[in-house]
């Protein structure tokens, strides 16, 4: 346990087989040599005082202790992990996912502690660096981003690649290698701070739910706000109405009120619609999918023009 556990310790740090054997033996030799001698030597002294069974077991253990520290714990095991190299720490993929991770060796701390040095030494509010994201087996990268505060990111590409990156942004999916961080939130260590960071607009999903723009904006709102604020409500629903109008300018033949239903609006006032509800939610970073095609109004507005009529959209996210 003291050799292995050393050695796979320096390993996790280094990624370095021989070294790994190299330290992990020299820091737990000594332990496992002043054991071992304990051990003999209490065995060993029944050996000329013990009675005739005792002098027997007495001697097999005395032998076998010495046999297993100096011959098997301190030649033989040794000398096939430094033969193995890195293949003594190989482990099925599929093992590998059924296991638990218990990270004894401090691994994943080690790890989460030079990601939030990274996270924390970067000015913008959105970072990648090499980054790969979706599956180890069709991983889609390396991505580099460097996205300031107050910025509109466009992604254009197959529909599962934006997604797969958006979610990877928003802490829904872990990266697969790289590294990420949003808003001084390390990627995947500190996803829960992401999470509560970043809101989704799936402007994609064109099923009718039946609700009205007041439940989409009030849903967002109960996830964020406290119960005492309820009473609140109507009135916070009201000025979300009124920065939608604003926003949306003349493109709508009718102003959109509190009942107005999500599925009676044109796509451009959905997207917007949808995208009011996500910044309800007070985030940092506004992630909106917008599908296969631009929702334009019958001027050529886009999403973005929309938003940017709101000088308070603009200064909730980037």
């Amino acid at each position: 346990m003291f050799l292995v556990s050393g050695m796979r310790e320096e390993f996790v740090k280094t990624r370095n087989a021989r070294r790994a054997v190299v330290h992990g033996f020299s820091h737990a030799a000594r332990v496992v040599t002043a054991a071992a001698l304990i051990m003999f030597f209490v065995f060993f002294a029944f050996v000329p005082e013990g009675s005739g069974a005792i002098k027997g077991i007495a001697f097999a253990l005395a032998v076998g202790v010495f046999l297993d520290a100096f011959l098997v714990r301190m030649t033989l095991v040794p000398a096939a992990m430094a033969l193995a190299g890195n293949a003594a720490w190989w482990l099925p993929r599929w093992l590998a996912r059924v296991l638990p991770n218990v990270d004894i060796e401090g691994e994943g701390l080690r790890q989460h502690l030079d990601d939030s040095a990274w996270a924390r030494a970067q000015n913008d509010d959105i970072t990648a660096d090499a980054l790969y994201v979706g599956l180890p087996e069709s991983r889609l990268g390396p991505i580099d981003l460097a996205v300031d505060a107050g910025s509109v990111l466009v992604l254009t590409g197959p529909d599962a690649a934006r997604r797969v990156l958006a979610a990877t942004l928003a802490g829904r999916l872990d990266p697969v290698a790289g590294r990420l961080q949003v808003r001084g939130a390390a990627l995947p260590s500190d996803r829960a701070v992401a999470m509560r960071t970043v809101a989704l607009a799936e402007v994609s999903d064109t099923r009718d739910n039946g609700l009205t723009v007041g439940e989409l904006i009030a849903e967002r709102l109960d996830l964020v706000q406290p119960l005492f604020r309820a009473a609140n409500r109507p009135a916070q629903l009201r000025l979300w109405v009124d920065r939608l109008n604003v926003a949306l300018g003349e493109s709508e033949r009718r102003p959109l009120t509190v009942d107005t239903t999500v599925a009676s609006l044109s796509a451009l006032a959905r997207a917007a619609t949808l995208a009011a509800a996500a910044l309800a939610e007070r985030p940092g970073v506004l992630v909106v999918d917008l599908g296969d095609g631009l929702p334009v109004d019958a001027g050529g507005r886009a999403p973005a023009a929309v938003f940017g009529r709101s000088p308070r959209w603009a200064r909730r996210s980037s």
